[in-house]
């Protein structure tokens, strides 16, 4: 049976990746498919991480022995289909290693895998994602996600235009999909009473700044909207 790790690139901090895991896990539970999540950002303590919103998350420090071999035993191990894990900033040198240890033995074990870049309008997170693909190359699926950023007014002029990632994307063929922006007050308050959009759009949760029509109705656009951009990538995100 065929198993698909799918990873959230640990590059540049703060653009939005552990956002689009989230969402990418609603849109699992959407197709019923079994998933295990693993956060392998250890150091994180701030109210961010798969952790904080899914207790169930397998939280892993990549920077022991056998951090990044827990991937193998979930995958290998357990009777989930698909591996979510969110990788940490700053995680690259640690999982560029990894990969290029055990690669071929996942490979031969028919575990596929999806590598999630995330792109603002900031050049720095384009160079992250062609620094991933520089030692990733074509042996991943890769999934970019263009993150709208509502204080940016976000252009992706870099994306677009630059002579690096245009030889990715003529390389590495990603699937590319965008994010919306959303309601900054939705967001910050999701984030203290750490519930995520699903939630908020299925109306399970009682905190009184996430029940009004208003929050309720964009929750439930974005969520439409975002599964609508996975499902437009469903050949590299499900097994």
């Amino acid at each position: 049976m065929a198993k698909r790790i799918v990873f959230t690139q640990g590059g540049k901090g703060g653009v939005g990746k552990t956002t689009a895991a989230l969402s990418l896990y609603d849109y699992y539970n959407t197709k019923g498919a079994n998933v295990t999540l693993a956060d392998f950002d250890a150091e994180n303590r701030a109210k961010s991480g798969l952790n904080f919103w899914h207790k169930d998350t397998e939280k892993v420090d990549i920077h022991t022995r056998s951090g990044l071999d827990r991937l193998i035993d979930l995958a290998l191990g357990t009777e989930s289909d698909i591996i979510l894990a969110d990788m940490g900033a700053g995680s690259g040198a640690v999982t560029y290693r990894w990969f290029a240890e055990v690669y071929p033995e996942l490979s031969s074990e028919r575990v596929k895998i999806t590598s999630i870049g995330v792109v603002t309008a900031d050049p720095g997170s384009v160079e992250s994602v062609l620094t991933w693909a520089g030692h990733l190359k074509k042996e991943v699926d890769y999934l970019i996600v263009l993150n709208e950023l509502e204080q940016q007014g976000e252009t992706f002029r870099y994306w677009h235009e630059s002579k690096q990632a245009k030889e990715f994307a003529a390389m590495c063929s990603p699937i590319v999909i965008t994010m919306a922006s959303r309601r900054a007050d939705l967001e910050q308050a999701a984030r203290n009473h750490g519930v995520s959009l699903a939630q908020i759009a299925e109306r399970k949760t009682k905190a009184p700044e996430l029940t009004s029509a208003s929050i309720v109705m964009r929750a439930q656009s974005y969520r439409r909207r975002m599964n609508a951009e996975f499902e437009s990538a469903s050949e590299i995100l499900i097994p």
